[in-house]
């Protein structure tokens, strides 16, 4: 753990034990000799022990050391787990030995504050109390709607997680604080909302750097401020006039706006019995516990993933902040404790937890930070099920279902059937619930917080429910159908009108026009993204066909796949990427080794030029494909001028076998590579007279320039692809291939950023 914090700064060892199996409690005091020499340097080493025999073998380990060398020794007071965290920081910092040795034996400090306990007073020279290193701090304001909630709090953690220094946070409207920048759950209870005063204090490594870039981000609006930013593209649509006559008139609150009619469709969402027992092996419990926390990560991933393709990053956050608070240290902290002390089986421990950090947020002034104690239950909810061994169970709708719930977790809508959901309704919960925001992500009419009698309507009665005003209706008699009806066909009317104008011709406010296209992760996207008003197809990822499943595609499958989408988007372009997949894309059957850093290992071209029968296959099929309509062909994952080279002949190998064998094919089709590495864009000027086009993929391309991996949460934040360090790469592709008379496409998250 101290490496960790240190990153590998200070230079750590530990022992313990005997060796002895017959006797392994105590500490060999040879094994200790051989741990300080390890590490030893004469800038000093500092010995941190338990008790009893391991302070006995440590003296004994010093007293064997040449006289010279154990006078850079210190033997530490200090507490074992707390002295070896604050001792590790100080060194990682390069402070010296008597400040090391300080801080290990005052690390007892916080933990006393924190149980209200008197801190005794060390008695130490007026200039060894001054601070090794001074802090600096700013005040910003909170601007963005959600303050420093869930998904803003995320961005806020993952960014001070990626520099080494110990950064602080206060409210500074409330007084609540300091958390520690790096804890979710410490940045969330400050309930800091949109217009408090913060203060951001850093010290030590990479303060200043820490400190501009947390205050530029809060400052920016954690990206929230872009869509009010912008002039609307269509008229705000005035909230309808509407009868509520019939049964029954439940009024809540407007979630997300839209009409609908359907029948009441409860969902299940009570919570699961939690059994309490005590657990003989509270070691073996907490291994349990962090199995199933690991599984859960797994399922929150997937969700993150799917929810960026369908609806967008702001709701992939969603799950990315569930899998933070999951992994959030005083989250597991309290788990621990209710298993490993009061040896609680880990579901009740985890409920335990769970209830107290949920209770904590219900407890807080602002809504949106109340409302997130739903989200904490959800996540301690998917553990419980992994525990107790369950399924994610598919939940069965009729069609026209307005779902009924008390408050429906994020898990649960975005588990629904979107094609049968045309309502929501809950008991509870605001209009800044995740369940509200998913809502209006998948336009679909949401009224929350409708109080207990929702719950009481009966299921398979008809309902109508206004998303404009927060009525449900139940019963809706023949007016308020019809007038609903009407309000239905208005709306319809009002997403076609907005359809129709996303077909045309899209140009920036200085007449600039820039093609629109589509990345495609499946052929059965090709439909909806011309509907949308996509231009073509700027990528259609081909590792679909490729994974799940335990044997590679044929030439004809493949072949008929790439026609589909060609002939669909006819006679706009569709490029076709070759295969990119490697140790984080595993396909089985090439029985691709198991890498440390599949990033920056075989995959994509790699492996593809190193199997040329396997890419042929691939060549042939697009080659094919070409007859169906404007295919282009993009090579991924291009470092050298040689790859391109090589990638090339391959494809005239290709064309050349059909040839032989008479299968209709376009012989020469437009050929293009993906810029992702950073050694492609220097050299755009060798590269452009072998191609007709480059695409710049701006998310790999930015975590290579910064060797920071994006899926990391640690270093995630040093990864800006606004950067100079990426845009000056992104214009020295452009002027090289203009130059050439080529074009450059532009595809990852930058190339949605308005």
């Amino acid at each position: 753990l101290a490496d960790q914090q240190t990153q590998g700064k200070a230079r750590i060892a530990a022992v313990g034990g005997t060796g002895d199996p017959e006797h392994p409690l105590g500490t060999d005091a040879m094994a200790i000799l051989e741990a300080i020499l390890s590490v030893y340097d004469e800038d000093g080493v500092l010995v941190l022990m338990d008790l009893g025999s391991a302070v006995m073998s440590a003296e004994m380990a010093v007293e064997f050391m040449e006289p010279e060398q154990a006078a850079h020794v210190r033997l530490s007071a200090g507490p074992f787990v707390e002295g070896a965290m604050a001792a590790a920081v100080q060194a990682s910092i390069g402070a010296d030995l008597e400040a090391v040795a300080r801080e290990a034996e005052d690390a007892m400090g916080p933990k006393r504050e924190a149980l209200g306990m008197t801190t005794p007073q060390a008695a130490v020279p007026a200039e060894a109390a001054q601070p090794v290193s001074e802090s600096i701090s700013a005040e910003v304001a909170l601007v963005n709607p959600a303050g420093l909630h869930f998904g803003p709090a995320v961005q806020f953690v993952q960014l001070a997680a990626s520099h080494q220094a110990d950064i602080q946070v206060r409210n500074l409207t409330t007084g609540a604080g300091p958390a520690d920048a790096k804890r979710f759950n410490q940045v969330l209870a400050l309930g800091a909302e949109q217009g408090h005063e913060i203060e951001i204090t850093a010290s030590g490594p990479d303060a200043e750097e820490a400190l501009a870039k947390l205050v530029a981000l809060t400052k920016s609006g954690f990206g929230e401020m872009e869509e009010a930013a912008g002039e609307p593209i269509t008229t705000q649509v005035e909230r309808p006039e509407l009868p509520a006559s019939g049964g029954r008139v439940l009024t809540g609150i407007p979630a997300s706006p839209g009409v609908a009619l359907g029948i009441a469709t409860p969902l299940a969402s009570g919570p699961m019995a939690v059994p309490r027992t005590v657990v003989p092996d509270p070691d073996a419990e907490w291994a349990r516990f962090q199995d199933a926390v690991a599984r859960a990560q797994e399922e929150l991933a997937e969700i993150a993933d799917r929810m960026a393709r369908e609806l967008g990053d702001a709701q992939a956050r969603i799950f990315q902040a569930h899998a933070l608070a999951l992994a959030d240290p005083d989250f597991q902290a309290a788990v621990e404790t209710g298993i490993k002390e009061e040896h609680l089986n880990a579901e009740a421990a985890l409920h335990d937890a769970t209830e107290a950090q949920a209770q904590s947020y219900e407890a807080m002034a602002g809504q949106r930070f109340r409302e997130r104690a739903a989200d904490l239950r959800d996540v301690g909810a998917r553990v419980l099920r992994i525990l107790m061994g369950g399924q994610e169970a598919e939940v069965e709708l009729p069609k026209n279902a307005v779902i009924l719930a008390e408050d429906l977790m994020p898990s649960q809508t975005a588990r629904l059937d979107r094609r049968k959901v045309v309502a929501f309704v809950t008991a509870a919960g605001g209009p800044t619930s995740h369940t509200a925001i998913l809502a209006r992500s998948m336009g679909i009419p949401a009224v929350v917080g409708a109080g207990a009698e929702a719950l009481s309507l009966p299921e398979g009665a008809s309902l109508a429910v206004n998303g404009y005003s927060g009525e449900v209706i139940l019963q809706p008699d023949a007016e308020t159908e019809a007038a609903f009806r009407a309000q239905m066909a208005t709306d319809a009317t009002a997403r076609a009108a907005a359809q129709a104008a996303s077909q045309a011709p899209a140009r920036t406010q200085d007449g600039h026009r820039v093609e629109v296209v589509a990345n495609l992760a499946t052929a059965a996207d090709a439909e909806a993204a011309l509907a949308l008003g996509a231009e073509g197809v700027g990528l259609l990822r081909t590792e679909f066909l490729f994974q799940d499943r335990t044997e590679p595609p044929t030439e004809d499958e493949q072949a008929a796949i790439y026609s589909q989408v060609a002939e669909i988007m006819a006679p706009r372009p569709v490029i076709i990427r070759t295969l990119d997949i490697g140790g984080d894309k595993p396909a089985p059957y090439l029985n691709l080794p198991e890498e440390a850093n599949p990033f920056l290992g075989w995959r994509a071209i790699r492996i593809s030029l190193a199997m040329p029968e396997f890419f042929k296959t691939q060549l042939r099929a697009i080659l094919r494909a070409a007859v169906a309509g404007n295919v282009h062909i993009m090579f991924p994952m291009i470092a050298t001028v040689a790859e391109v080279a090589r990638a090339q002949a391959l494809l005239v190998d290709a064309a050349e076998e059909l040839t032989a064998r008479g299968v209709p094919h376009a012989d020469i089709i437009p050929t293009g590579i993906m810029v992702e590495i950073p050694s492609t864009t220097q050299i755009p000027d060798l590269l452009a007279p072998m191609v007709d086009f480059f695409s710049i993929g701006t998310n790999d391309l930015t975590q290579y320039t910064f060797a920071a991996d994006r899926t990391n949460a640690r270093v995630a934040g040093i990864a800006d692809p606004l950067h100079p360090a990426v845009l000056r790469q992104i214009d020295l592709v452009i002027r090289a291939a203009h130059e050439a008379g080529r074009w450059v496409g532009l595809c990852g998250e930058l190339a949605g950023q308005p």
